[in-house]
């Protein structure tokens, strides 16, 4: 019995006994079965894309959605909590985006009732993944091109760096007649 396990992906077993660890299954996480052509496809499904699903460009597209979007008066910390949190319970950084849209732009959910954060789209996580299912049906490049998106976004975003003014530090007089007196002398040489 403590031979044959379930892949994850096909639900069929394998028998380790009889079936080549490496060449007919791989474990990649202690307990995970997968038979190798199944996790192969797995993993080209999760990583069609050249960005991986827990890029940063995902939460900061969020941050940026929800600005520009809802207008959600964000609490960061509030926010990256619980980003964290959904994605350490497996969320993946494309989901809980892709949530938040379903979440603003499709059920219309008042942004008010936020309080800063993003709490509630591990309520309807799943429910945002039945409906991207049924739009990717209907638009097969809708994913790459919300993706394509916010690609091009993060990459005309400026950084503003503006001067800190010390007004603490004591003012220096300047005498003009010293400058003045500095260009005399450079004209002499």
């Amino acid at each position: 019995m403590g031979n044959n396990v379930i892949c994850r992906v096909c639900k069929q077993n394998i028998n380790k006994t009889l079936e080549k660890e490496g060449v007919d299954w791989i474990m990649p996480k202690t307990n995970c079965y997968y038979h190798v052509k199944c996790y192969n496809k797995l993993k080209k499904l999760n990583h069609a894309e050249d960005y991986d699903l827990n890029d940063p460009i995902w939460f900061e597209g969020l941050k940026e959605y929800l600005i520009t979007g809802p207008q959600i008066e964000i609490d960061y910390q509030k926010l990256t909590s619980q980003w964290n949190h959904f994605r350490e319970a497996g969320r993946t950084a494309k989901g809980l985006f892709l949530t938040a849209l379903y979440v603003y732009e499709v059920r219309k959910l008042k942004p008010t009732k936020a309080a800063g954060g993003i709490g509630i789209l591990n309520y309807v996580y799943e429910e945002s993944a039945e409906y991207w299912m049924k739009r990717i049906k209907m638009e097969k490049n809708i994913l790459s091109d919300i993706q394509q998106q916010l690609v091009s976004k993060s990459e005309q975003r400026t950084i503003v760096i503006q001067q800190i003014i010390n007004n603490d530090r004591p003012k220096q007089e300047f005498d003009w007649s010293d400058i003045d007196a500095m260009e005399d002398e450079d004209e002499e040489c």
